[in-house]
């Protein structure tokens, strides 16, 4: 379990000319739309934490905005909620994935929602470095809200939360409350199979020309990881394993074993000749590897896979008939291939 969603809302039908009425676009009538959305961001919040019997808005620690050209309208009903028991010196942290992947449209909304869900599991804010320019009409410090660029730690509280704000195409308004799932799972006894953390470093991610690395959580001393190298051959399988022992015995080398075990394995090509060694934090001078076996016997073959990608017998044949350009070319590697011995024939005798 990743998060609990505490309380989802929603209103207006659709109908209305909140977000799709093209004549809304116009500069004319700019102000109207911009009190149309505050208002509905507004109500739509207030609901949402009524009905979830939430009256604490300062337990909130972040909001996922909808973005776009909605930013503006949309930053003071934010505020309208959660500025009155806020200020500069404790600010609301708002964001937008949009100014990290853009629009994904019809699934904006979504993207939203695994961004959240993610932060909350890992225990980090993300950084959104280009939201500010999308709501330059917005004053940050008169709304007691602030969008931070670089990546930082959740704030420490008894319970990570935070908001997501979406708009329909329709002009359709949501507000999801999203919790961490830890107290649920305390009340109900049950031990987690997540990766939830509060980290004790608030900034995590600094600047380019910042050369320390402020996100490396260091495993605890008990914690064993398996550290997995593989080469193309015996020799180069040895160097592998000479450096990464004398990378590790360092005394001026700090390493995250998670991030290593997980490079090492998830990120590295896997090739034939392979070995490991278990370690923890405590016993990295001490790191032994176990090369892997190799069969005394030659693999054999179980299936083999045409990668054609055909959903039904014979599929290609339209493409032949249809397309005079396809018979063409298939008629020419045909032509190739059947110099080989017992070569099935790829074009069709009628």
């Amino acid at each position: 379990m990743k998060s609990v969603f505490r309380k989802t809302f929603s209103h207006v039908s659709g109908s209305t000319e909140a977000i799709i009425n093209t004549a809304l676009m116009q500069v004319a009538i700019c102000q109207t739309r911009f009190q149309v959305i505050w208002t509905y961001t507004a109500a739509c919040i207030r609901a949402a934490y009524a009905m979830a019997n939430l009256t604490d808005f300062e337990t909130t620690a972040y909001i996922e905005c909808h973005g776009m050209d909605t930013a503006a309208g949309e930053l003071k009903g934010i505020s309208a909620v959660f500025g009155q028991t806020r200020s500069m010196d404790n600010p609301l942290i708002v964001g937008s994935i949009k100014s990290s992947i853009g629009d994904s449209e019809a699934t904006s909304g979504l993207s939203g929602l695994i961004k959240i869900v993610l932060s909350i599991e890992e225990g980090y804010i993300p950084g959104t470095p280009s939201y500010p320019t999308l709501s330059s009409k917005a004053n940050y410090q008169e709304l007691n809200l602030c969008s931070v660029k670089n990546t930082i730690s959740w704030p420490r509280a008894s319970i990570k939360r935070a908001g997501i704000n979406s708009f329909g195409y329709g002009g359709t308004n949501c507000h999801i409350i999203i919790e961490d799932a830890q107290q649920l799972l305390d009340a109900r006894g049950i031990i987690p199979h997540r990766r939830s953390f509060l980290s004790t470093s608030r900034m995590l991610w600094m600047d380019e020309d910042d050369g320390e690395d402020h996100a490396a959580s260091q495993s605890t001393s008990c914690t064993s990881h398996v550290l997995f190298v593989s080469a193309q051959s015996p020799l180069s399988l040895r160097c592998n394993k000479r450096e990464i022992l004398r990378h590790l015995a360092s005394l001026n080398v700090r390493v995250d074993l998670g991030n290593l075990a997980y490079t090492l394995s998830g990120r590295r090509s896997h090739h034939f000749h392979r070995a490991y060694a278990v370690v923890t934090s405590s016993t990295l001078s001490q790191a032994r590897f176990v090369d892997g076996r190799i069969l005394a016997w030659e693999p054999r073959i179980g299936f083999i896979f045409t990668g054609q990608g055909s959903q039904w017998s014979q599929m290609g044949t339209a493409l032949i008939k249809s397309f005079p350009e396809a018979a063409k070319r298939i008629k020419h590697l045909d032509n190739v291939l059947q110099s080989l011995r017992n070569c099935p024939a790829l074009v069709p005798s009628q």
